[in-house]
C-alpha cells in the first residue's frame, strides 16, 4: 500500500513543479489545499488498508482509467491494452463511457450492445438508483459482446437526440455498472471521452487502480496531465501513470517535459500508419508497431502495486 502513499506526498509538490512551465498557477488549488485534498481522499483504516468499493473477492487485477485530450489515442491504446492482456490468457473487458464517439465498436468490428443507460431503465431508473444511493448489478449477458479476439465490450450510452440533456444520467449508468462488479477478477479498461467531464462528474474512491494518461506531442498534453492528475487525487485514484502516444519528431520533447515534472513515463508508443488507415477505412483496427510497443506497458502495468497475481 505504499504506492497510493507515495503518490500523495509526491503531490504536495506539484506547486514547485509547475513553475517550470509558462502557466498561471492560480488555475490550480495552492499547497494547503492540496493537503486538504489529500487528506480526504487517502482514508486509511487502522490496519493501513484503503477504504475502496472493491469488495476483497474481487481480486487483484486492475480497473484502468484511460483520460487523455480528445484524438490523444485513448480508445486505440484501450483496444491495443486489451488484446494484448487477452494474449497473456486474460479476459478483459473494456467499458466504454464516451458518450458521443461511436467507433470502438467498429474498431473491435462487432455490433454495439444494449447501452447500460437502457439496461437500467432509462434516465428515470438510473435517477431512481441516484436517489436510493443504490447499484444494480447487471448480467453481462445483456449489455456486452464478445470481439473476435475474445475482447468484451460494454457501452454505456450516446447522446443521440437533439435536446436530450447531458450525460450525466450515462455517467451514472456507468458508475452502477462498475459497482455491480462484485466477484470479477478480470482487467476492466474504462475508455472516456472527454476525460475532465468525467473527472469533474465525480466518482467514489476505489473505482479504480490506475489513471492511465494518454499523452499526445503538444503543449496542452503537459497542461493536461497536471490538471488531471490533480482531479484524480481529489477523487481518490491511488494511482496516476503516463503514456506517450504516435510518438515521433516531437515524442522525445514531450516524455521530457512531462519527466521533468516528476511523471513517470511508462511507455511510448510509436505512431502506426495501419492504425491510421483502419481509423479512415472504420476498422477493424489494425496495428504493428504500436501492438508491440503496448506489450512493454502491459508488464509495466501488471507489474504496478496491487495489479498484478
Amino acid at each position: 500500500m505504499e504506492r497510493p502513499k507515495a503518490m500523495a506526498e509526491s503531490f504536495l509538490n506539484l506547486s514547485s513543479r509547475r513553475s517550470s512551465i509558462s502557466m498561471h498557477l492560480s488555475l490550480y488549488s495552492p499547497r494547503l489545499r492540496i493537503k486538504a485534498l489529500v487528506d480526504k481522499c487517502y482514508q486509511f483504516k487502522k490496519d493501513n488498508t484503503y477504504i475502496p468499493w472493491r469488495r476483497a473477492t474481487q481480486g487483484p487485477y486492475l480497473r484502468v482509467l484511460m483520460l487523455g485530450r480528445g484524438g490523444a489515442g485513448k480508445t486505440t491504446l484501450s483496444i491495443l491494452l486489451a488484446r494484448e492482456l487477452a494474449r497473456r490468457g486474460l479476459n478483459p473487458l473494456i467499458l466504454d463511457v464516451d458518450e458521443c464517439s461511436r467507433g470502438i465498436a467498429r474498431m473491435l468490428g462487432v455490433n454495439e450492445p444494449a447501452w447500460l443507460i437502457e439496461v437500467l431503465g432509462g434516465p428515470e431508473g438510473v435517477e431512481e438508483l441516484r436517489r436510493r444511493g443504490a447499484f444494480k448489478p447487471v448480467s453481462l449477458g445483456c449489455c456486452s459482446t464478445m470481439s473476435g479476439d475474445g475482447l468484451r465490450l460494454v457501452q454505456a450510452g450516446k447522446l443521440m437526440v437533439g435536446g436530450e440533456g447531458c450525460a450525466c444520467y450515462i455517467h451514472l449508468a456507468a458508475l452502477s455498472f462498475l459497482k455491480g462488479l462484485e466477484g470479477l477478477r478480470d482487467p476492466v479498461i474504462v475508455d472516456t471521452g472527454s476525460s475532465a467531464e468525467f473527472l469533474g462528474r465525480g466518482f467514489e474512491g476505489g473505482l479504480f487502480d490506475l489513471a492511465l494518461f494518454v499523452a499526445d506531442a503538444v503543449h496542452d498534453s503537459v497542461e493536461y496531465a497536471l490538471r488531471l492528475e490533480r482531479m484524480c487525487c481529489e477523487l481518490g485514484v491511488p494511482s496516476f501513470a503516463v503514456v506517450v502516444n504516435k510518438a515521433g519528431t516531437g515524442g522525445f520533447e514531450v516524455e521530457e517535459r512531462l519527466g521533468g515534472l516528476g511523471f513517470k513515463v511508462e511507455a511510448s508508443i510509436r505512431y502506426d500508419p495501419l492504425i491510421y488507415l483502419s481509423w479512415l477505412r472504420g476498422g477493424p483496427l489494425r496495428a504493428g508497431v504500436a501492438l508491440r510497443d503496448c506489450r512493454g506497458l502491459v508488464d509495466s502495468l501488471l507489474a504496478w502495486p496491487r495489479l498484478g497475481g
